[in-house]
């Protein structure tokens, strides 16, 4: 159905200010685009002057009939009849439309584009769905479709959350894929840690995971008490939640954790009642092995303890391997020994 009035302009419309600074003399001013003497609203120190009384406009001179009086940007021109268009939308009104394209977007003003067209590749929802927060942004695709971040062959590109604008605040939550390795990274805190490169294969620098055991064996150890046993030189700990000093590991999230532990003991005798091993932590003990004099002879050279255990530990629990002897003398001796563990799930 056809309608009354002019087409609907394709820009957006501003009124144009003029501004000048009065010196008691002059009486003629230029404009910044051509006027007429009606079309437009002139004020000096505030005060809406007359036309034609007290000024006339000449294409773009703007004549006094007195001169204004002297004052910095004492004078403004508002010109009403002759609206500029632009294409530039204003910052302060609401941007409605059925698809856009936008260049320099990131605040470092980049020939960075975003491209939305709602018929082919995203569609995004105008309306608030049923069980999402009104601040939600909701991406509707067809089958087979969604968002797609093309960069150059050598560029990195990502998804950020961010908490602030500025240093790790940026990036607090992060999925980041780098063209040139091929390797995209799942990162939290302002950090990488999960990476999974073009073959599948998923690395986390700072999953727990440690193994550690004692640079010297030590002898004769104690009986009737319980001995922690130290092992002080690491192999490896991802992320330093094993410490040599005491050696006993620390759970820094709630999860469940494997441990597993291997020792040998020399010149093995049979003056106890029963030797054990057990994992010992914050919260429970998982027995590794028992013997008595019954399960082996006299002066055994040697014999091997093995064990591991699957373990729930809540963050800030510990672990360490503990040893006991019920009864006998203080005379056994172990030789090659390590403890290891690492967080399963």
């Amino acid at each position: 159905m056809p309608y009354l009035g002019n087409n609907p302009t394709a820009n957006f419309a501003t009124v144009t200010k003029d501004t000048f600074s009065g010196n008691a003399s002059t009486t003629a001013f230029t404009l910044s685009k051509t006027a007429t003497t009606n079309g437009v609203a002139v004020y000096v120190e505030n005060v809406r002057q007359i036309p034609t009384t007290a000024y006339a406009i000449s294409g773009t001179t703007l004549t006094f009939t007195g001169a204004p009086v002297t004052g910095t940007n004492n004078i403004y021109v508002m010109h009403h009849n002759t609206p500029v268009s632009t294409a530039t939308h204003p910052a302060a009104q609401d941007l409605t439309c059925a698809g856009f394209t936008s260049t320099g977007i990131d605040d470092n003003a980049d020939a960075t584009s975003i491209t939305i067209d709602s018929s082919e590749n995203v569609g995004i929802k105008t309306t608030t769905p049923t069980n999402y927060y009104a601040d939600d942004l909701v991406v509707t695709a067809p089958d087979e479709g969604g968002i797609t971040v093309v960069g150059g062959t050598t560029e990195r590109n990502y998804l950020a959350f961010a908490d602030g604008t500025s240093g790790d605040a940026r990036y607090r939550g992060l999925i980041s894929y780098d063209h040139n390795t091929d390797l995209l990274t799942l990162g939290a805190g302002g950090g990488g840690s999960v990476v999974l490169d073009g073959n599948g294969i998923m690395v986390n620098s700072t999953q727990p995971a440690f193994y550690a055991y004692h640079s010297s064996a030590p002898n004769n150890l104690a009986a009737n008490t319980y001995v922690d046993i130290l092992y002080d030189t690491e192999r490896f700990d991802n992320n330093a939640d094993f410490n040599p000093s005491n050696g006993t590991f620390t759970a820094p999230v709630t999860g469940k954790y494997m441990f597993t532990m291997s020792v040998r003991m020399q010149n093995l005798v049979s003056d106890h009642t029963y030797i054990y091993w057990q994992f010992n932590t914050s919260n429970s003990n998982h027995p590794i092995s028992l013997i008595s004099p019954g399960g082996h002879g006299d002066a055994e050279a040697y014999y091997p303890f093995n064990g591991s255990a699957l373990m729930d530990l809540d963050a800030g629990d510990t672990c360490k391997i503990r040893y006991y002897q019920e009864g006998g003398t203080a005379s056994q001796d172990m030789a090659y020994q390590y403890f290891g563990g690492y967080l399963a799930c």
